[in-house]
């Protein structure tokens, strides 16, 4: 009977999966690019939840399985706003939460961004503007908010689609307030024009990748992703070539707090065990010199010492229980299906029919591959959106191969962008590992 119980609740379905069974519309395909996520989030829980709702929404979108992403980035959403919401409780709940101490995923500024990032693209699909705009306005919200810390928001790509929204629902002056908005922040940004109706998008590159370091591995840093041969992107509309602009690096988003550089962040428990630690020592040490004392001491005097000796025990062993327990290792987890740049343009789309098309570039300006681009018409006829990234190798061609793409200029002329980042800001120790660190510096020099 126990092997029966055991058996039928290993055979419940976990969060992830009971999320998609009532999504209709899935294929072989993408039942096996989601296998391995629903299968983390079984084993994970909550601890990962939010983390595999990324993973698997990306590889749902990116194969063009927009509700099952949608279902699946809206619950992350959802788990995200209980700390990242625009209201007191959320504030209240954030003034208690760093990564270290509550170990379910919420993720980086940057990787909440993408989650409305991703919303309202599929909302911008089906012509639900306002929805789209919410999408982008909660990844812009999301830029501003660390744990404890709030900042400036800075990804130009978010106040940019809110425009795009705008622009297609026929609101073109509140459409050029978000284009200024936009711009200012990234200069290069194209503005629509007239009778542009169709928004291109092409993601570049691999994520940024998190690394700690520190005696206790209590920093946590970025770093660029792995290299990809693609760095530069051109659209192509009937035939008509467009190069596409830089419109978000997500290294410089991670890496930066408010356009202001970050080289690490400081668990502030790491501060904490080193103070706890030093305590141990020192204790250790009085312990030590109290109870070798006593041995040389007789009547009263050695007693003391002894009493000493024991004192400064007792405190060794605490403190040390402490430091042991004090678990300091910076949060590293990370969304790593996101890509490293966004680039966009727009034109005007005459006919559903006519041939969308992405052609990347290296660095060098040699062309790579082309791809079709996924189209995504609005019900209504507004305006189009037209999605895509590279192949997994170079040498794939749509239509009319690589001839038919111009070599682009070098890389240095095509994506210089006016974002640089700020001096590092000295970074702070926790009011907890501060009052140690005090309490350290008095045993040692007396004051």
């Amino acid at each position: 009977m126990l092997a029966a119980a055991c058996a039928a609740q290993a055979q419940q379905p976990g969060h992830i999966e009971a999320l998609l069974s009532s999504v209709e519309g899935g294929s072989p395909e993408l039942e096996a690019s989601l296998d391995r996520w629903k299968r983390n989030d079984m084993q994970e829980q909550a601890r990962n939840r939010v983390l595999n709702e990324m993973e698997a929404g990306a590889a749902a979108f990116l194969r063009g399985y927009f509700r099952h992403a949608e279902v699946l980035f809206s619950d992350a959403q959802q788990q995200i706003e209980t700390i990242y919401a625009d209201n007191p409780a959320a504030e209240a709940a954030r003034s208690k939460f760093v990564p270290e101490s509550n170990k379910e995923f919420k993720g980086d500024p940057y990787e909440r961004a993408m989650v409305g990032y991703y919303l309202g693209l599929i909302d911008l699909a089906r012509g639900e503007y306002d929805n789209a705009r919410a999408g982008f306005r909660f990844a812009q919200l999301q830029d501003t908010m660390s744990a404890s810390e709030t900042y400036q928001d800075d990804m130009a790509l978010m106040q940019y689609l809110v425009g795009w929204a705008y622009w297609c629902e026929g609101n073109p002056q509140q459409a050029k307030e978000e284009f200024r908005h936009a711009q200012a922040t990234r200069p290069g940004l194209p503005l629509p024009v007239p009778g542009d109706n169709l928004l291109m998008i092409a993601e570049l590159g691999n994520a940024p990748v998190k690394v700690t370091s520190g005696k206790y591995n209590e920093l946590l840093g970025y770093r660029e992703g792995a290299s990809a041969p693609e760095q530069q992107v051109a659209f192509s509309v009937d035939g008509k070539i467009t190069t596409a602009r830089l419109a978000e690096d997500l290294y410089f988003q991670a890496s930066t707090r408010g356009g202001s550089a970050v080289e690490s962040i400081r668990a502030g428990k790491a501060s904490f065990r080193e103070g706890a630690e030093t305590i141990a020592n020192a204790a250790a040490g009085i312990g030590k010199t109290a109870l070798g004392a006593s041995l040389l001491t007789k009547g009263k005097t050695s007693r003391d010492m002894l009493k000493v000796g024991l004192v400064a025990g007792l405190a060794n062993v605490v403190s040390d229980s402490v430091a042991r327990s004090t678990e300091t290792a910076a949060d590293a987890r990370a969304w790593t299906s996101l890509p490293a740049t966004i680039h966009i343009a727009t034109a005007r789309l005459d006919s559903g029919h006519a041939s969308v098309e992405a052609g990347f570039f290296a660095a060098d300006g040699k062309v790579l591959q082309s791809r079709a681009m996924r189209k995504m018409a609005a019900p209504d006829g507004t305006c189009t959106l037209a999605y895509a990234r590279p192949a997994p190798a170079s040498g794939v061609w749509a239509s009319g191969g690589p001839a038919k793409w111009r070599t682009m200029p070098a890389l240095a002329g095509v994506l210089a962008t006016t974002q640089t980042p700020a001096a590092p800001k000295e970074v702070e120790i926790s009011d907890e590992g501060q009052a140690l660190l005090d309490m350290v510096r008095m045993m040692r020099t007396g004051n």
